[in-house]
């Protein structure tokens, strides 16, 4: 697996882990949600920065409902 997916797969279990408790059926669906958010938001970072324009990000963004 690439290791930006890898980073952003244990940022997402963290942050499930964190907000679910033991036996929680929550903690699947917080990582997913989680690990979508951070892949967007990955590929919205790196649209800004090669190209310096913010348009496409921001259509992502409203798309899939991603806050700052």
């Amino acid at each position: 697996m690439n290791k930006k997916i890898e980073e952003l797969s244990s940022r997402a279990w963290y942050y499930a882990y964190q907000n679910s408790s033991d036996g929680d059926d929550q903690h699947g669906i917080l990582y997913t949600e989680k690990l979508a958010e951070l892949i967007i938001k990955e590929c919205i970072a790196v649209h800004v920065d090669d190209y310096g324009v913010d348009i496409i990000g921001n259509v992502l963004k409203k798309h899939f409902g991603v806050k700052e």
